[in-house]
């Protein structure tokens, strides 16, 4: 199906759901029949899968379909004695009133979520199922989550989109949309979008053609043109310092190819630098201890203190690239920071793809320091593209290593911690194994992962029909206050971007070239 035309059906199916549902759905009576109701002896098969799942107290409702044969269903969803929600629908599709849902989450903080199944059939006969039983944790998640969106075609750029969701309703809106910039989708790509320590009021946005990077702060925008004397390649991955003074980017030349055989696309990176820039000062630096000639480095993570920053590193290929792409395998390391004196210790491997077999990617320290989510596939670092990427734990103390329970068949990467650090969100493909969604994990305090649930939409039926992909989800303390305005102003003023100079040390340290973006960069679906 063209995948406009899966939006338009996908809108039609909303309507007709969220229709019945209302009609079907408020204040019931009790069926009658329902205390001798035929134990099915099993859950219900649920759509989305809200079964046996941990919960943010502050989270929208999670409207479900029961996927049960029947003609007509009721549910009971509780929380404690007292706090009951009753809804009867003749298509199985249920949309919670969201004011009795927070009344029942916030009853029901660190208690079980129970939802209770009922199904009748064509004879009139009720069937019970066992009850779900779902928990509500104490601690709550950070109320907006920040995305890509976009249609994952792989020689356009089409319509692309930064958009923020307000997890504790089903609001979304724009941050910045490619067609922003000239009014024609397609000529812009717009990617990489990052926030210091879940903070809304600091953002930035990298741009492909123009290649600009859009800083925001206190609700101003400016485009600056990232590519200096020592990096031919603009800004690409970002991590803020927690101070909000530095930032430390990859530079990247990466290319997409494709392949007969499995996950038709790929994406391999064949020089990649560590770059630090200072906001104040607007220059760039590069250090010698991860910007070596003989090593490709990537993913930068700072550490919560701003004092350790995590990155990943192999050593450049010998010979081909396209040779032995499949052997490119990168280790986690780390180097310590010092902030008062701006000055780098030297780099230790935190743990080596020699030893696990796999390439690592994407580090991130959870806010108290203790644990680095990360992906583990088998080779580069390009995991979105993988469906055998999966996230891994490691404890910083310990060293102990653990793949975490919330992983799939399918491709898990993009993740991001909240600021409470009990609540992750990453991108998966487990739906189809085609499209990412936004998924969510509770994490306690020993490091382990709860099943994950994927991101609520007020239709169950939303991800059946919407043909876009989420990519980069990031959780933030809430709304961006940056107007979209400001930002596409500042895109269609590229022209008139402030050059980032360089620090004149910079010039003394060997680089490697990373030439210019290839077609398609930028692309992350």
């Amino acid at each position: 199906m063209n995948p406009r035309a899966a939006v338009v059906l996908r809108g039609v199916l909303t309507t007709a759901a969220v229709l019945v549902s209302i009609l079907g759905c408020g204040h019931v009576r009790v069926p009658d029949g329902l205390e001798s109701a035929n134990a099915a002896g099993r859950l219900p098969a649920l759509s989305p899968d809200y079964a046996g799942i941990v919960i943010p107290p502050n989270i929208a409702p999670l409207d479900f379909r029961v996927r049960e044969p029947g003609c007509a269903y009721f549910v009971r969803i509780s929380s404690s004695p007292g706090n009951v929600i009753e809804l009867l629908a003749a298509d199985g599709c249920f949309l919670i009133p969201a004011a009795k849902w927070k009344t029942l989450l916030d009853a029901g903080k660190g208690s079980a979520l129970r939802i209770e199944v009922f199904v009748k059939d064509l004879q009139g006969a009720w069937t019970s199922f066992d009850a779900i039983e779902n928990t509500i944790a104490e601690e709550p998640i950070d109320s907006h989550l920040a995305y890509r969106r976009m249609v994952p075609w792989y020689h356009t750029y089409d319509e692309i989109g930064i958009y923020q969701r307000n997890l504790e309703s089903f609001e979304e809106k724009p941050i910045l949309k490619n067609s922003d910039f000239s009014g024609h989708a397609g000529e812009v790509c717009i990617n990489c979008h990052a926030f210091p320590a879940n903070q809304p009021d600091r953002m930035t946005i990298h741009a492909r053609f123009p290649f600009v990077m859009l800083l925001a702060r206190d609700g101003e925008a400016a485009p600056l043109d990232t590519r200096t004397d020592i990096n031919k390649s603009p800004f690409a991955y970002t991590a803020w310092h927690p101070s909000g003074r530095w930032a430390v980017y990859s530079v990247n030349k990466i290319l997409q190819v494709f392949h007969t055989i499995g996950e038709t696309r790929d994406v391999l990176d064949f020089a990649s630098d560590l770059l630090i820039y200072d906001f104040e000062k607007n220059t760039v630096t590069a250090i010698p201890e991860i910007s070596r000639p003989d090593q490709l480095e990537t993913f930068p993570a700072w550490s919560p203190d701003g004092r350790c920053l995590y990155f990943c590193r192999t050593a450049v290929p010998a010979g081909e690239p396209m040779a032995h792409y499949r052997e490119v395998k990168y280790d986690l390391a780390r180097i310590q920071f010092d902030p008062d004196a701006v000055s780098w210790g030297t780099v230790e491997t935190v743990l080596s793809a020699a030893d696990t077999g796999r390439s690592a990617g994407l580090p991130r320290v959870s806010p108290d320091g203790r644990h680095l989510l990360f992906c583990l596939c088998d080779y580069g670092t390009f995991p979105i593209f993988q469906t055998n990427s999966d996230l891994y734990m490691l404890d910083i103390e310990t060293h102990s290593l653990e793949r975490l329970a919330c992983n799939s068949d399918a491709s898990e990467a993009w993740h991001s911690w909240s600021a409470n650090g009990h609540w992750i969100v990453f991108s998966s493909k487990r739906c189809d194994g085609l499209f990412a969604r936004p998924y969510f994990s509770y994490i306690d305090a020993s490091g382990h992962a709860s099943k994950a649930f994927v991101l609520p939409q007020k239709d169950p039926a939303y991800y059946d029909a919407f043909a876009e992909t989420y990519s980069a989800p990031e959780l933030t303390q809430g709304a961006v206050t940056v107007s979209r305005e400001a930002l596409a102003n500042a895109l269609r003023h590229s022209e008139e971007a402030a050059n980032v100079m360089v620090d004149p040390e910079a010039l003394k340290s060997r680089q490697k070239d990373t030439g210019g973006p290839a077609p398609g960069y930028g692309n992350q679906s």
